[in-house]
């Protein structure tokens, strides 16, 4: 990959690295001065996610439009794996409860068409476990902050491995010569 679309890409992952470290504290800020008002914690957790898929993104990247540049682009994740030493089974490749979060009208649609149970926790910040009910309990952006996971549905999303894999990322910035200057 040529040294400009390099460093642009570089830059890319910087700002979203920041982006979503910045919403990582102030959702950490949040849950130590709770207040009855928990949209400013599910904003920091829309951006979180949202930073943390454009990074997943650069380096797992989705097919092209245009299919004659597939494998241009698949080429630019790998290249961009092995310049920041990131593993095939990094924190940072998943995207299931981001991909959850963004289509959240089909996933309800989905679940009032196949359930006859309703019982749902929906932007909550509770412990998965913690609603005493027999019935089945669909748990739609949750937030236990025991286990610091993310729920949506089956999916789960460990905030501090990925905030951990975050701050391991932003920290390389300064251990590549042509990047020193970014951090």
């Amino acid at each position: 990959m040529e040294k400009n679309k390099r460093v642009m890409f570089a830059l890319h992952i910087m700002r979203q690295c920041d982006f979503a470290l910045s919403a990582l504290s102030e959702m950490e800020l949040f849950l130590q001065t709770p207040n009855n008002n928990i949209n400013p914690f599910w904003y920091y957790v829309d951006m979180f996610l949202l930073s943390t898929g454009n990074i997943s993104k650069a380096f797992w990247p989705s097919a092209a439009r245009d299919t004659k540049y597939n494998e241009l682009v698949e080429q630019r994740g790998k290249e961009l794996r092995e310049m920041f030493k990131i593993s095939e089974d990094s924190p940072l490749r998943a995207r299931s409860v981001r991909n959850d979060f963004e289509h959240y009208d089909e996933r309800i649609d989905v679940l009032f068409a196949t359930t006859d149970s309703h019982i749902i926790a929906d932007s909550s910040i509770i412990s998965e476990g913690s609603l005493n009910t027999k019935s089945k309990i669909h748990y739609v952006r949750v937030f236990d902050p025991k286990t610091h996971k993310l729920l949506f549905f089956d999916n789960e999303l460990d905030v501090v491995e990925v905030g951990n894999a975050l701050i391991a990322l932003r920290n390389q910035f300064k251990d590549i010569p042509e990047l020193k200057y970014l951090s």
